[in-house]
């Protein structure tokens, strides 16, 4: 299992929002779940904060996922 950082896009009543969660893989490269909540940056110093968002902005060019969608893939 791999995670990666992606934007998920929630729909709640009729307003779209966006937010930045790890996102979990299947050995095939299924989603298999995801972070309930979006990310904290949070690290034991000012390197692993960069570091950290670093790697957000690799993982985020990709494209955006929609929740509806990963809860329908995941039934």
């Amino acid at each position: 299992m791999v995670w990666y950082y992606r934007i998920i896009k929630h729909k709640t009543s009729n307003q779209n929002h966006f937010a930045l969660h790890e996102v979990f893989y299947d050995d095939d490269g299924n989603i298999i779940s995801w972070t309930e909540q979006p990310i904290d940056i949070i690290g034991e110093s000012k390197a692993d904060i960069k570091r950290a968002l670093k790697q957000m902005l690799l993982d985020i060019e990709t494209e955006v996922i929609t929740e509806s969608e990963l809860l329908k893939n995941l039934k």
